[in-house]
């Protein structure tokens, strides 16, 4: 063994051994300070720092624990060895073999001293190479460090008392179990057991009581404590707890077999006084190392939030995750747990530190999520010791190797959602209050970037999304940048459409690129339509050809990092013009071939019936009668192919130029008035909501009566058992446009199908056997003539067709008003001859004298042949309208353009 020269303390009250300790001591490169009681050997500490330290704990004035005290507050605490006499072989030997060097039996000589030496040299120098190995990279343990404190203030107390068995036991504040951390002599115990129930044992009972016992073999037994710790070996021993401030650390415990003396009250004091200064020690050294402890947290919780910064996704978190507590905490294992976005159940499961532990079945886990499920509801974290195994699940029991290790759950969150959990298992001597903490304040740390790596992946999907909508879009898309005016971005579609590449595109003003519509909105100009004022737009776009193709712009104006972007969505309307064409005239073509079906099936059947008639009169002799029937027969034929060639003139009639104001109510009367005695056979309740001051329309009169006699009979046939049928009429308003009358017609019968009310307008679709099918589709082009529209809606409570028709304008009145009061070449010339011929006038008529000019004496000449009398009914009303025009002539001073209408 190489040696390095250092110095060794000795307290030893046998002087005789000096020249021994010297003797090996300086063979080993030692410089010797011998003490011979306990004043010299602190007054030497306060001097100087030690490598090695030899104590009697039995010299004078020595109790060993205040020598030991000052030895843990040098920086580098020294190596002890605890010289004892009266220590059996035995023991010597399970001590060195379980517990390591530090422990020597008086007498010894000069090997056995050497051999300690060297072996507590060997043993502090692997715990210096181990310690700096993993300064860098794990967290310094309280039970690791304070163990060889523990194990030596047992050793002293060994030597001290010539015990056989001495432990030391420590407790968490809250925790049923009290933890053996060290121990020396015969076990008195059961193998293998390291902690004690507070409850249920004789260290509990002087925890829970802070009051020490001295054991005797025949002295009673406080009345609460089992008599249990008595055994063959040992009889006599005493149970100090160790307290300090009002708060119990644990206890200490020293025992004897049954052939050595018994404690006696004096032995107990002194253990008293031994115990209040290792609770003191023990106190100092554990805030030492739990400050020491909380800094490298605090480095470990900083380089593990530098770490999570660089990840980008998911997995590589999870395995900076898993390797920064790997090296924390390298005594738990767990697992941590990760939801998959919106999921309210785990989806991912990483194990920690327990390769043979990995949770496969998730199944087993959203069945019982145990304590992780009670952490994901609340988001409080939770510590449970392995006894509670009511609130752990079956997969967290399995977790456990025994009853000694403590379960730790912390959630995974943030101020919006949780994203999973962490737990892990760990004995209690390595998880304590640091550690709970240490894993809440990662947790803090991890569940953010979680929820970062989180929402990257969801941008990147979503751009990448956008991106290839924008990419592959049928329409030609420009990004412009409406600060600076230049096209930052283009689709293959933009490319296609103008012939230009995203590059030239790029560096093309947009004004160049577009070019306005002669027949677009008054009012809007290209640069409305670039600075997003506009939303939509016809234009022409300028191709690299030099064609200009007539396209429709879609505009919207979007901001990103600060910057106003215009998306402009450009149509190719040349090709959408020419789909609507084709496909317009597909659907004729369609039209034609279903109605040309319609008319030879209709035609065949009474041309057929009329071919077979007529054969029958040319080759056969009939009686008179018969031979009428059958004559009546095909002249039915003939008659019925006349109404459906009729029917069809109807349907494809041109319009008509000369319409004429007419009164709805009026057509409707009329309408009603020939189908009253059908209202009453089929027992029809007829209901009027009619408007009061309902428009007139421009309308041929005798046209649109048939649609409404079509409608009644058709809403009567809806209703063969009777029902009400209510006509509605209204006037809709629609702001700038003109104003619509419509037409209700409203029954309660059963009401039509989806289906039918799609072909009901159709040629020939009925579903009556009596009827052609042609009435609703004349109506229909009647109605379409004449400016309007029919619609059906229908229920189970019956059908509502309504009739919308264009409100007669007043200038349409007037125009018609003047066309009407042209007076003819003839009326003109007999107007002369009237009046030179001084022929008696007719009553002046009051509505009449109210006009003046050509008008009034047009009417005049119309009074004897009966047209002032018919008219008379409704000359207020022309009155109103000549009034109306008149006073526009004074406005225009063009009073000679009337009289020249008139003249010609």
């Amino acid at each position: 063994m190489e040696t390095q020269a250092g110095w060794v303390l000795v307290v030893d009250g046998d002087q005789s051994a000096y020249a021994l300790y010297r003797q090996v001591l300086g063979e080993l490169g030692f410089a010797v300070d011998l003490c011979g009681n306990g004043t010299q050997a602190l007054l030497a500490l306060s001097r100087r720092n030690f490598d090695l330290v030899l104590i009697d704990p039995r010299a004078p004035d020595v109790q060993g624990i205040d020598v030991l005290s000052q030895v843990y507050r040098q920086p580098a605490p020294p190596s002890v060895v605890v010289l004892s006499a009266d220590l059996q072989p035995d023991m010597l030997e399970a001590s060195v073999s379980q517990a390591g060097p530090g422990l020597l039996a008086k007498p010894f000589d000069d090997g056995q001293l050497r051999a300690t030496i060297e072996a507590v040299g060997r043993e502090r120098d692997a715990r210096l190479s181990q310690g700096i190995g993993q300064a860098n990279r794990a967290v310094t343990r309280t039970g690791d460090e304070m163990h060889p404190l523990y194990l030596q203030i047992v050793r002293i107390v060994l030597a001290r008392f010539q015990a056989d068995r001495v432990s030391l036991m420590l407790w968490n504040d809250g925790s049923d179990l009290i933890n053996v951390v060290a121990s020396e002599g015969f076990p008195f115990a059961k193998p293998g057991d390291t902690s004690a129930l507070l409850h249920d044992s004789l260290s509990g009972w002087v925890i829970r009581h802070m009051e020490p016992l001295l054991l005797e073999p025949d002295s009673p037994l406080p009345f609460d404590m089992q008599s249990s710790w008595r055994n063959n070996a040992l009889f006599s021993g005493m149970c100090v707890p160790i307290a300090v401030r009002g708060r119990v650390l644990g206890v200490l415990t020293a025992a004897r077999r049954a052939e050595k003396q018994a404690y006696t009250s004096t032995d107990l004091d002194s253990m008293i006084a031994l115990t209040y200064q290792a609770a003191w020690i023990i106190e100092y050294m554990q805030i030492q190392l739990q400050s020491q402890r909380r800094t490298q947290f605090l480095v470990r919780l900083y380089n593990l939030s530098n770490a999570l910064l660089a990840a980008k996704n998911v997995p590589a978190l999870l395995q900076i995750t898993l390797e920064h507590l790997s090296e924390t905490l390298p005594d738990a294992s767990g697992y941590v747990l990760l939801r998959d976005g919106e999921s309210p159940g785990i989806e991912q499961v990483a194990t920690l530190n327990a390769s043979g532990r990995a949770l496969t079945d998730l199944d087993e886990l959203r069945d019982d999520p145990g304590l992780v499920g009670q952490v994901l509801a609340d988001g409080v974290p939770r510590l449970r010791q392995a006894t509670d195994l009511r609130e752990l699940a079956l997969w967290e029991q399995r977790l456990l190797d025994d009853r000694e290790q403590v379960l730790c759950c912390v959630a995974l969150k943030t101020d919006i959602a949780v994203y999973g959990a962490i737990e892990i298992v760990s004995r209690p001597v390595a998880f304590g209050e640091e550690e709970l903490q240490y894993l809440v304040a990662a947790a803090a740390l991890i569940a953010p970037a979680i929820e970062k790596v989180q929402r990257y992946a969801t941008a990147i999907e979503s751009a990448g999304r956008y991106g290839a909508i924008f990419q592959n879009a049928p329409d030609a898309l420009l990004l412009i940048d409406l600060a600076s005016g230049t096209i930052v971005a283009s689709n293959p579609a933009a490319e296609r459409l103008s012939g230009y590449s995203q590059a030239e595109l790029a560096a093309i003003a947009p004004a160049r690129l577009i070019a306005p519509n002669r027949a677009g909105r008054a009012g809007v100009t290209i640069a409305d339509v670039l600075a997003g004022r506009v939303a939509d737009y016809e234009g022409y776009l300028r191709t690299r050809s030099g064609y200009n193709v007539l396209v429709s712009l879609a505009a919207g104006v979007l901001g990103y990092d600060n910057t106003r972007y215009l998306m402009l969505a450009i149509r190719n309307s040349a090709e959408l013009q020419r789909q609507a064409q084709r496909q317009a005239q597909q659907e004729k073509l369609d039209g034609m071939t279903r109605l040309t079906a319609s008319i030879a099936h209709e035609i065949n059947n009474p041309l057929q019936a009329l071919h077979n008639t007529l054969h029958l009169l040319v080759s056969r002799q009939f009686a008179d009668d018969k031979r009428e029937r059958l004559l009546s027969m095909a002249q039915m034929e003939v008659d019925r192919l006349t109404a459906i060639v009729r029917r069809m003139l109807d349907l494809h009639r041109p319009a008509v130029d000369d319409m004429r104001p007419s009164s709805v109510h009026s057509l409707l009367d009329g309408a009603l008035a020939g189908l009253a005695p059908q209202l009453q056979q089929h027992h029809v309740l007829l209901e009027r909501d009619w408007h009061d001051r309902l428009p007139r329309v421009m309308a041929i009169g005798g046209h649109l009566k048939q649609v409404f006699h079509d409608l009644i009979i058709n809403a009567v046939e809806a209703m063969p058992s009777g029902g009400r049928l209510t006509i509605r009429t209204r006037s809709e308003e629609n702001g700038d446009s003109a104003a619509r009358v419509l037409i209700d017609f409203i029954d309660n019968g059963p009401g039509i199908t989806e289906n039918e009310a799609k072909l009901i307008f159709e040629p020939f679709y009925t579903t009556k056997r009596t009827n052609v099918g042609l009435g609703l589709a004349v109506s229909y082009s009647i109605v379409e003539r004449h400016g309007g529209s029919i619609s059906v809606s229908s229920s189970p409570g019956g059908s509502t067709f309504r009739v919308s028709l264009p409100a007669a304008h007043s200038i349409e009145i007037e125009k018609n008003v003047l066309t009407s009061f042209a007076m003819p070449a003839r009326l003109r010339r007999a107007s002369i001859a009237n009046e030179n011929s001084g022929a008696a006038k007719p009553p002046p008529n009051p509505h009449i004298q109210q006009l003046t000019g050509w008008r009034r004496r047009w009417l005049w000449l119309c009074a004897p042949r009966g047209l002032a009398t018919r008219e008379q009914p409704r000359a207020p009303a022309v009155a109103q309208q000549l009034q109306r025009v008149q006073q526009r002539d004074r406005t225009e001073q063009r009073p000679e353009q009337a009289e020249r209408l008139v003249a010609n």
